[in-house]
């Protein structure tokens, strides 16, 4: 199983004197069609980075308006992160070139990390480039997936065998 990042409870009630009664009144009223819609974003580190800290925030209020929200994390060893750096930096513009050995490496992963997901959710959001093709091996079932990058993409350097994940 993929390891669930707990973030503990947080109501969006403590945002009231804060936020405007209007906005948090509207934003209480726009949950009420989504409550019970399982949602799973998946990244690759519970810590640092804006990815983490926006999820660290966003979880536990999702849950507090009645979705059911959950933030797991990929594992993977340091010669597959330094691949996905690789990869990461590419995206950003940088030189890309990984050999057959390094992707091959990083499917590998990507398949590990796809058996190892193994709840069903109506909505799966990927995060990061690390996980990117999980649902590739995974399927996604009858959840929609998305890819929600925290990094500038000017462009897709890298074509990685057809295993690149659907975000239709």
């Amino acid at each position: 199983m993929l390891e669930t990042v707990d973030v503990g409870e947080r109501s969006l009630d403590s945002y009231r004197g804060i936020a405007p009664d209007r906005i948090l009144d509207d934003v209480i009223a726009s949950a009420r069609e989504l409550r019970g819609i399982r949602i799973l974003h998946i990244n690759a580190t519970p810590y640092g980075g804006g990815v983490s800290e926006l999820l660290r925030s966003m979880i536990p209020l999702l849950n507090d308006l009645g979705l059911i929200a959950d933030w797991k994390i990929i594992s993977g060893d340091e010669a597959f992160f330094h691949v996905t750096k690789t990869i990461h930096n590419g995206l950003q513009g940088g030189v890309l070139e990984l050999g057959r050995e390094q992707q091959q490496l990083y499917l590998a992963n990507a398949e590990t990390n796809a058996r190892l997901l193994e709840e069903d959710y109506d909505v799966i959001v990927i995060h990061d480039p690390q996980p990117s093709a999980m649902l590739a091996f995974h399927g996604k079932g009858s959840a929609r997936s998305g890819f929600g990058a925290a990094i500038s993409i000017p462009r897709v350097p890298i074509h990685l065998s057809g295993h690149s994940s659907d975000s239709s």
